[in-house]
């Protein structure tokens, strides 16, 4: 058996059921044995970026691996953008690359380039991927594939990277169906260590009136229960980070708001800068989540910080690493059963009740479609947050919700009540513009008995406007595919910076096409392909809902274009470096502002920076 039909007779073993690439000389020899082996099937994609996204959306909803196959050269370099969505968000895919045969490749960095269309793609990628190789012995096929994908999915997730020459994949090897084991801890966890910091945590539980549970997309490592587990006899409050909006859905009991400078929409961040105790689960504590003024996050907390990456935990190797802060490395499927196991139902005080309906008031009184609602984008327009939110009323029990970058990230992740069942993703750490429909086609071909709502912004949809021929191409099996263009006509998150920080001179925002961008017509281009498209631009409420529930109910592919003709604020946000967290803009009355800042003393200098 030749090693590029090997290749595709292990994944087959493996159980991947699609991989997603774009044919080319290089990968000509793999690509010819989907001929021959049924159980996976190649969906060719016209652009790689769109193979590297659906690949990571496939193993986001559900899938052991996502798996995408790119030729050499500018095929190869065209997969950067999803690896590093990968390695950022922590997610295991195995990216496959041709090369030009071993005999035509550079020996070293003084030659420049020998055969066609090579790339040192190992070399090029080696700072986004958890490991990459490339297959110069045939022979170790099987072994290498065994390896990178246990390497993947060990410890904190990532992309990996498997460079296979065009002369090796032609080479006769043996075959023996491999395995894929579970993932195991990267290390031996320290129970000493673990021991120490479960005790400083739960003598500091037992003292404290306002303890918070933040929960990050790491926690996904775990089994829900254990979640649910924890908040049951604890009854903290748990506010998610984007990543673990659906591991902590809206109508869990446990769901307390959201933080941080664009995630403050549900409580506005009063709950996480008062809180007196914060136990944080498997997320990295980015910019985005403390702003610019790190050492004021979680101001008045103590704060208890498992993760299971090193490089985020480690001594020195963050901002976030102040006296207050206790860290522990360790995988979570290790701490929290340990956790758990320590934890004694305890009576709560007077104080906790009073911060538990605190809590619950805040994510009430402040959510972004509430401070929203009274905004009209330009006629005909739809208010965005609004919109949003109808559609979260009528999305299926077990909907996939995907999103673009930018400011139809922003509005999605704010005003998107997520309910139990439902899975929400996005590209969190990288956040390409043109990701979105990408997500969309990996999520239905990954779980094609789950609705697949594909929420992209119309620059996100420009950007990816040659991938609605792929939609077109697999109609049939994307029929669970729907896709809602949030059109507001220019880059407005762009246009929202150049408003607050250059004095409102705009360029290459739109919507003038002299500006530098202007939105396709997404319809028009949608019909030429053969998908079923219309625009949504009607004001009333109620006709708005019966368009989306009649657009769910009728099925895809198929694209909505929802005018919301030059919308550009995004509220409530963090929009200056030196604002401390809860002096989120628009800024509040100074009276609401000082009532809801009742257990922290306003920071100095914070009725001149409200203006």
């Amino acid at each position: 058996m030749k090693v590029a039909d090997a290749l595709v007779t292990a994944l087959a073993d493996l159980g991947v059921g699609h991989v997603f690439g774009v044919y080319g000389s290089g990968n000509a020899w793999i690509i010819d044995q989907f001929h021959r082996e049924k159980r996976t099937q190649f969906v060719h994609t016209i652009t790689e970026a769109c193979a590297g996204y659906a690949a990571e959306a496939y193993q986001k909803v559900g899938n052991p691996i996502g798996v995408a196959l790119a030729t050499s050269g500018p095929g190869a370099t065209n997969l950067v953008t999803p690896i590093a969505n990968c390695f950022y968000d922590s997610v295991p895919c195995l990216f496959l690359t041709g090369n030009s045969p071993l005999g035509f490749q550079r020996p070293n960095e003084t030659v420049r380039q020998i055969g066609f269309q090579e790339a040192p793609i190992v070399d090029l990628v080696k700072p986004i991927v958890k490991a990459a190789e490339v297959l110069r012995d045939p022979d170790r096929l099987l072994s290498t594939v065994e390896r990178l994908l246990q390497t993947a999915r060990t410890g904190r997730p990532g992309p990996v990277l498997l460079d296979l020459p065009s002369d090796v994949q032609q080479k006769e090897i043996g075959y023996r169906k491999p395995e894929l084991k579970d993932p195991s801890p990267s290390e031996p966890e320290n129970e000493a260590d673990i021991s120490r910091f479960v005790r400083a945590f739960l003598a500091a539980f037992r003292e404290a009136k306002r303890p918070l549970v933040l929960v990050g997309g790491g926690a996904r490592s775990v089994p829900v229960e254990q979640l649910r587990e924890l908040y049951d006899k604890t009854e903290i409050p748990f506010l998610p980070t984007w990543n673990a909006l659906d591991l902590v859905p809206r109508d869990w009991a446990a769901f307390g708001g959201t933080f941080g400078t664009y995630g403050c929409g549900v409580g506005r961040n009063f709950a996480l800068q008062q809180a007196d105790l914060v136990l944080a689960l498997g997320t990295r504590i980015s910019g985005r989540h403390t702003g610019g003024q790190v050492d004021l996050f979680a101001r008045s907390a103590k704060v208890f910080w498992v993760d299971v990456d090193p490089g985020v935990v480690g001594p020195g190797n963050h901002p976030f690493s102040l006296d207050r802060v206790e860290k522990l490395q360790c995988n979570l499927r290790t701490f929290l059963p340990w956790l758990l196991n320590s934890l004694v139902r305890m009576k709560k005080s007077v104080a906790r009740w009073q911060w538990e309906a605190e809590v619950a008031n805040w994510k009430v009184s402040y959510n972004a479609t509430v401070e929203n609602a009274d905004g009209e984008p330009d006629p005909p327009g739809i208010n965005p947050y609004r919109f949003t939110k109808l559609l979260s009323d009528v999305a299926p029990a077990n909907a996939i919700i995907t999103s673009e970058c930018g400011g139809q990230a922003t509005i999605v992740h704010a005003a998107f009540a997520v309910r139990t069942g439902q899975r929400l993703f996005s590209s969190h750490g990288h956040s390409p513009m043109g990701a979105g429909l990408g997500y969309g086609i990996g999520a239905a071909f990954g779980a094609p008995d789950r609705p697949v709502l594909c929420t992209v912004g119309d620059g996100g949809l420009a950007a990816s406007l040659a991938d609605l021929q792929t939609a077109a191409i697999h109609r049939n099996a994307l029929r669970n595919l729907i896709v809602f263009v949030y059109n507001n006509r220019i880059y407005g998150i762009t246009k929202q910076f150049q408003v607050d920080k250059l004095e409102s001179r705009f360029i290459a925002c739109g919507p003038d096409p002299e500006s530098g961008y202007a939105a396709p017509d997404f319809v028009g281009v949608a019909e030429r392909l053969g998908l079923h498209a219309t625009k949504i631009d009607a004001r009333g409420i109620f006709p708005i809902a019966r368009k989306l529930e009649s657009a769910i109910s009728s099925g895809g592919p198929a694209v909505y274009d929802v005018r919301m003709d030059n919308w550009h604020t995004y509220a409530p946000r963090i929009s200056r470096f030196d604002q401390p967290l809860e002096e989120a803009t628009p800024s509040l009355s100074e009276d609401d502002f000082l009532i809801n800042l009742n257990h922290a003393e306003p920071l100095p200098g914070w009725q001149e920076r409200r203006r």
